[in-house]
C-alpha cells in the first residue's frame, strides 16, 4: 500500500511539475491571419531620385494592405488586399499625373510659356499627356504589381524574434528576421534593427499586425 501511494505522489509531481513548466513554452502568438498596411512613401519617393521632375512626381501617401497567415505547419503567405491595392494604385496614378502636369507647367514656366495650357506644351512635341502618363505605368509595371506582392514561405518564432524564408524551397537560416512586440492577442508589432534596414526598406517599419481570426 505504501509503494503505491509512493508511485502515486510521485506521478502526482511528475504532472504538477509537467504542467509548471507548461506554462513557460508560450504559444506561437502569430498563428491565424492578420491584416496590416505597409507604408511604401518613403521607398516610392527615394526610387524617383532628386532631379527636377521627382520633385514634382513624389507623393505624400502610399500604403497597401496586406493579408498575412501563419499556418501550424511553420508555413507562411503574404497577399495583397486587392480591392484597397487597386484603390491605392488608382489615387497613385492620379497623383503622378497630377505632378506631371505641374512639372510640364513649371517648365514651360522657365521657357516665358506659362500662358500655354499643358495640352497645347505637348502637342509641339506630338505627345499627349495621356501617351507621356501611359509610359510611365507600363515602366513601372503597375499592371502586375499586385501578383508581385503576393509570397509564401517558412517561419519560426524564437524569443522576441520571427524569421522567414521568401520560399517554401528557401531555408530557414538562409531568410531574413524581424523582431516583434505582441501588443495584445490581436495585435503584434513588427520591427527591424535600423543598422540592419536596407534602403529599400526604409520608412516601411513599424508594421502593425491586426488580428483577424
Amino acid at each position: 500500500m505504501k509503494k503505491i501511494l509512493s508511485v502515486l505522489l510521485v506521478l502526482s509531481l511528475t504532472v504538477s511539475m509537467m504542467m509548471s513548466l507548461g506554462g513557460c513554452f508560450k504559444r506561437n502568438p502569430f498563428l491565424g491571419r492578420w491584416e496590416a498596411e505597409m507604408n511604401l512613401t518613403e521607398v516610392f519617393n527615394n526610387e524617383l531620385g532628386n532631379d527636377e521632375a521627382a520633385k514634382y512626381l513624389k507623393v505624400d501617401e502610399l500604403e497597401l494592405k496586406f493579408i498575412y497567415t501563419f499556418k501550424e505547419d511553420g508555413t507562411y503567405k503574404t497577399e495583397p488586399d486587392i480591392e484597397e491595392c487597386n484603390e491605392a494604385i488608382n489615387e497613385l496614378k492620379i497623383s503622378l499625373r497630377k505632378g506631371m502636369e505641374e512639372y510640364l507647367k513649371a517648365e514651360a514656366a522657365k521657357q516665358g510659356i506659362a500662358y500655354m495650357g499643358v495640352d497645347e506644351i505637348l502637342s509641339y512635341s506630338n505627345t499627349t499627356m495621356d501617351e507621356i502618363m501611359e509610359t510611365m505605368y507600363k515602366e513601372a509595371n503597375f499592371d502586375k504589381i499586385i501578383e508581385t506582392l503576393k509570397n509564401e514561405g517558412k517561419y519560426t518564432v524564437v524569443g522576441n524574434k520571427l524569421s522567414t524564408t521568401e520560399s517554401l524551397d528557401q531555408e530557414i537560416e538562409d531568410g531574413g528576421y524581424e523582431l516583434f512586440e505582441v501588443i495584445d492577442d490581436d495585435e503584434i508589432k513588427l520591427t527591424i534593427p535600423e543598422e540592419e534596414t536596407p534602403d529599400e526598406l526604409i520608412g516601411v517599419y513599424p508594421i502593425i499586425l491586426e488580428k483577424i481570426d
